[in-house]
């Protein structure tokens, strides 16, 4: 066979010994192109940190879907006006009445022992309960009250101060357990 007779049997095998180096080329580009790209979907992939921004993200709409509208500013704005209009129709009080009305409300500095009622401190008898009162100052209360704590017979056993029967809770310590005073023979 002469070099310039080429049959079509060489001439596709030829070919294909060609073709077959490019396609392995395009194989191998094939193939790092497709590690590439899943390399860049890796580092695209949602991370924790994103997972943690898209639930504080959805935190904020819902808080912000909380927030007054516009209809409800109008509704407050009306609301504060409303009020600022009563407060303007309020009676002006003077310095002397506003101290009457202070002196009114103000609870009494006396009360009877029986009722608790409020008293003004010169009645004789309870106008709540009709008890008769009597006129005692506080240290005169304090001292009656130190004098029956002496002489009960009971002390608190935590500290040794002397207690009453009726109320054991310790003036100077707070314990609430009493104890016999033990008479010295």
């Amino acid at each position: 066979m002469d070099s310039a007779e080429v049959t079509v049997d060489e001439i596709a095998r030829r070919a294909g010994e060609q073709m077959g180096t490019r396609i392995e080329g395009l194989e191998t580009k094939v193939n790092r192109l497709w590690k590439k790209s899943e390399e860049i979907l890796e580092k695209d992939a949602p991370s924790r940190s994103d997972e943690l921004h898209f639930r504080r993200i959805a935190a904020l709409e819902a808080k912000i879907a909380l927030l007054a509208t516009g209809a409800d500013v109008r509704a407050l704005r009306q609301t504060v006006y409303a009020l600022q209009r009563r407060i303007d129709q309020l009676p002006v009080v003077s310095l002397d009445e506003a101290k009457q009305i202070y002196e009114a409300d103000k609870p009494s500095e006396f009360t009877c022992e029986n009722c608790n009622f409020g008293l003004e401190g010169n009645e004789d008898t309870c106008p709540s309960c009709k008890m008769p009162l009597m006129q005692t100052s506080e240290n005169e209360q304090a001292d009656l009250l130190r004098k029956a704590r002496a002489n009960s017979g009971l002390r608190c056993k935590a500290c040794r101060t002397p207690v009453i029967l009726e109320d054991p809770k310790c003036p100077k310590c707070g314990h609430n357990q009493a104890e016999p005073i033990k008479q010295a023979r």
